[in-house]
């Protein structure tokens, strides 16, 4: 699954006037809502493929639900 910078993300995603401020989208990422990683100080989007763009929402990671909870908040927490 393909990871795409965040200001290329939502020059792709979103249209014209309806885009979201960059500090908003951060946040998303910083809190979870979007499914991202921070990579040297850049968030990068997980999507599907380079033509679907749409962020994947429920990362199965190892089968196990509970494993994957975990792993999620660990990965939504992020390293500063």
């Amino acid at each position: 699954m393909p990871l795409i910078r965040l200001d290329k993300w939502r020059e792709k995603y979103f249209i014209g006037n309806e885009r979201p401020s960059m500090p908003d989208l951060q946040r998303n990422c910083k809190n979870g809502t979007l499914p991202a990683q921070k990579i040297c100080k850049r968030w990068y989007i997980l999507v599907s493929s380079e033509n679907d763009l749409t962020p994947i929402q429920n990362r199965s990671i190892t089968g196990n639900p509970a494993a994957d909870a975990l792993v999620n908040r660990v990965l939504a927490a992020g390293v500063q």
